[in-house]
């Protein structure tokens, strides 16, 4: 019911084309325009996974860590303990955000849940590229992470409005989640996993970087 109210609200030349230009011809309004709200939403809980990610990095700037991993806490383990904040925090906004957004939108709050889920992986993507460079070049984590997300962003936003093809789509993680509401994949399973490997790949090969490296406190 929420969702018919919704498309006769939305029901305007100007949003007709929208639609037809992200979710295709005859794609209800309500659907684009939910499946449009969740991206967004997902670039922000994206940048709180990034934050937590990189809050190691904080603490080996300001000398903290030092002092933490002078006591039996091991260098592997600090660091996992902030990726693993970096990923499970995002798996509870996203569940938040989607069941929100399906009592909104039409009650089917399970449809609605796993549609805003499958941009998990795209997420735990962003924070494994925070965790490779942080183990790489410390240093430039912060800054090359953050200009990472926004390049995404603009990636995104190009695809979303068809102005952009081919390789450049592929250089956000984003760009492969496949639209649940807007039936955007016949099989959406490939996509997923093959984030979900890329970025447990990417977290694992910057703890091992952390583990070979000096401690680089800033200044």
């Amino acid at each position: 019911m929420a969702a018919r109210g919704l498309d006769a609200q939305l029901d305007t030349p100007q949003f007709q084309q929208l639609a037809a230009t992200i979710g295709g011809a005859g794609a209800p309004i309500s659907d684009v325009f939910f499946t449009f709200v969740m991206y967004v939403l997902s670039q922000l809980v994206a940048g709180a996974a990034l934050v937590s990610a990189l809050r190691a990095r904080g603490e080996e700037a300001a000398g903290r860590a030092e002092l933490l991993l002078s006591t039996p806490i091991g260098r592997l383990r600090w660091a996992l303990s902030h990726l693993l904040f970096a990923f499970l925090s995002p798996v509870l906004l996203l569940t938040a955000l989607g069941a929100a957004a399906g009592l909104t939108y039409d009650g089917d709050v399970a449809r609605v849940t796993g549609a805003t889920l499958a941009y998990l992986p795209a997420v735990w993507t962003v924070a494994g590229l925070a965790t490779l460079l942080f183990g790489l070049m410390p240093r430039l984590a912060t800054a090359v992470s953050w200009t990472a997300l926004g390049l995404f962003l603009v990636v995104d936003l190009l695809a979303e409005f068809k102005l952009a093809t081919g390789i450049v789509l592929d250089l956000s993680p984003f760009v492969h989640v496949p639209a649940m509401l807007l039936g955007g994949s016949s099989s959406p399973v490939a996509p997923l996993l093959g984030l979900t490997v890329l970025s447990v790949t990417l977290g694992a090969a910057g703890l091992a970087l952390l583990r070979r490296r000096d401690l680089m406190p800033s200044g």
